[in-house]
């Protein structure tokens, strides 16, 4: 590189437009520093201006399913459809919606109508309870609870949406209804529907074993020496036989 008559004269950096003394490599401290940091990024007297190598573009290829438009991230599908691919679903059931469908529209293709009870059942992502999954404004909730929302214009604001079909998939809106807590729960006891027994994980019992507690109460042993056999607490025996617990169970085969 040919130095300039101004740099041998007077020993100025060789930068264009810089009149400062010089450093080291034939330029000031300023710009010496600079090219220690960022790399050669100016223009020396008489040369083209040096810049960094731009780096190419990295291309995103988009999901494989129709109408989406999310980067794919494994087997060429974006994470969530790879997370329902996983589940065990095909790609015809799990097609994202495009951007700006309206509820409706969401409502009406994620469910089909079964002639046998009347019921809308929902066809698409499922809560482990069994009950639909929509999402609406990045916000996840049930199915039947956004469906009886639409169709009633207001919001269920805490309340419980309660279905008179007893079908957890049905988003129907002549099968729902707005009810409280302490209804659903009566509700609940009402079509025997709670959890009893061995539901529980818990249950150290089982009718089997409830039904040789009522014989051994009947033969006249105490309930203290009951409760050891089976490892539970004799509060427990007391209220099997007043029928607070496992009422279920018939007590007259045990007779």
């Amino acid at each position: 590189m040919a130095v300039s008559r101004e740099y041998i004269m007077v020993k100025k950096c060789i930068i264009q437009a810089c009149d400062k003394p010089l450093y080291a490599k034939k330029i000031c401290k300023n710009h010496y520093e600079l090219n220690r940091i960022r790399g050669r990024t100016y223009k020396i007297r008489g040369t083209p201006l040096y810049q960094r190598p731009v780096k190419c573009p990295k291309i995103i290829e988009k999901c494989i399913i129709d109408q989406c438009n999310n980067p794919s991230r494994k087997l060429k599908m974006c994470n969530s459809h790879y997370q329902l691919k996983l589940s065990g679903r095909t790609h015809k059931k799990f097609e994202r919606t495009p951007n700006g469908t309206s509820i409706e529209e969401r409502l009406k293709n994620k469910s089909k109508y079964n002639p046998e009870n009347a019921c809308i059942e929902w066809i698409s992502t499922m809560f482990n309870n069994g009950y639909g999954q929509i999402t609406i404004n990045r916000v996840k909730k049930s199915a039947h609870v956004a469906s009886w929302e639409f169709h009633n214009k207001k919001s269920a604001n805490g309340y419980f949406i309660m279905h008179k079909c007893d079908n957890k998939k049905c988003i129907n809106p002549e099968h729902l209804m707005l009810g409280t807590n302490s209804l659903n729960q009566k509700d609940k006891i009402l079509k025997n529907r709670q959890a009893k027994g061995t539901d529980f994980p818990s249950a150290k019992l089982n009718d089997d074993k409830v039904r040789e507690i009522h014989k051994l109460l009947n033969s006249g042993m105490k309930q203290t020496e009951i409760a050891k056999i089976y490892n539970i607490d004799q509060s427990i025996i007391s209220e099997i036989k007043s029928g607070k617990r496992w009422k279920h169970v018939e007590v007259s085969q045990c007779q």
